[in-house]
């Protein structure tokens, strides 16, 4: 394996330096630093060395927080901390009953409405069955009772003129005696015959029609 050309300390130590000066290096800064290298081995470098950094701000800043705060109240703030994070997740796992509730509680709201309409219609297909069948009901009545009047009127033709009128059947109605059709028969044509009414009233003595000119 070949001897890198820049150590690790060599890469750290251009590294540091540039810190010093830049808030954020990169592995090119580096690499024009030393004056050559492997990118990506500079970069892996680099990383490993931002990643200790941050590790070593967060330690050194919980040693000066623990050396600024007294124990007593840093025992206060835990027991708070403990406190608000019971509280948070009561509170959470109260929403999540609540949401659930309010959902059950829309599910039965629409199920009863469903169960409304689907009595609405059944109720409405029944009412249509029962009318359904009375009128079929008056139908086949009707039925019978346009035979009766056939057989009726074709027992009439057949036979002689009946001296009472009450011998065909009890439902239907009494045909017109011959007088009776005269009389009615002569009343129409008298009626066609009769001149029309005048709607206009008189013109008085004397007084000529005026007739307007036409226009040219």
């Amino acid at each position: 394996m070949r001897k890198p050309t820049y150590t690790t300390e060599d890469i750290t130590a251009a590294y540091q330096t540039l810190r010093r000066s830049h808030a954020v290096v990169n592995a090119n800064q580096v690499r024009n630093l030393l004056g050559g290298g492997n990118p990506t081995r500079i970069r892996e470098v680099i990383e490993e060395l931002a990643e200790n950094a941050a590790e070593a701000q967060a330690d050194a800043d919980r040693i000066r927080m623990e050396e600024l705060i007294p124990d007593r109240i840093s025992n206060r703030l835990d027991k708070a901390f403990s406190l608000l994070t019971g509280e948070v997740q009561a509170c959470t796992t109260d929403l999540i009953t609540e949401i659930h509730e309010e959902h059950s509680r829309q599910l039965a709201l629409q199920k009863r409405d469903h169960d409304r309409l689907v009595a609405d219609l059944r109720s409405r297909l029944e009412k249509a069955e029962s009318d359904a069948k009375e009128t079929w009901t008056l139908f086949e009545e009707a039925e019978e009772t346009n035979e009766a009047w056939q057989a009726w009127a074709t027992n009439l033709e057949g036979s002689e003129p009946a001296t009472n009128v009450c011998e065909g059947p009890a439902s239907a109605p009494s045909a017109p005696s011959k007088p009776v059709q005269e009389v009615v028969d002569g009343a129409a044509r008298r009626s066609l015959n009769q001149p029309l009414k005048r709607t206009h009233p008189k013109r008085p003595p004397g007084n000529p029609i005026v007739r307007k000119p036409r226009r040219q």
